[in-house]
């Protein structure tokens, strides 16, 4: 069985996107590494890495048109409270309130800086 080894997420600036990731889903800054091509931002997600990759030479569309990822869902304890900072913040939100799913939790979808979908979870056993 391999492992996940981390989430790669293209952005156009990134310390816009490290800040966002930072404030709205809990993800704690680690190294940055920088060369002619790119510039990647590693955050540490509750022990999950993320890197967010800006591109600094060509098209930064071009290699990446397929394969897009749908969305990246964080973990939350009270949802509601989650998405009230984000309305606060005037963040682009995808749905008007949390609701049940089927996976047994509640979940809010909202956008990243660059567009990213990202999602809200919070199982149904957590605060209501």
């Amino acid at each position: 069985m391999t492992q996940l080894a981390h989430i790669g997420i293209v952005v156009t600036d990134v310390e816009r996107s490290k800040k966002f990731y930072k404030e709205f889903c809990g993800c704690e800054p680690g190294k940055l590494i920088q060369d002619e091509r790119y510039k990647l931002q590693y955050l540490d997600a509750a022990g999950q890495t993320i890197i967010l990759l800006q591109l600094l030479s060509g098209d930064p569309e071009a290699p990446r048109r397929c394969g897009a990822v749908d969305h990246i869902a964080f973990q939350v304890q009270d949802i509601d409270s989650a998405v009230d900072k984000l309305r606060s913040a005037a963040v682009k939100l995808q749905m008007e309130k949390p609701q049940v799913e089927i996976i047994g939790a509640k979940i809010f979808y909202f956008f990243g800086p660059d567009g990213e979908r990202l999602e809200y979870v919070q199982a149904l056993n957590e605060k209501q």
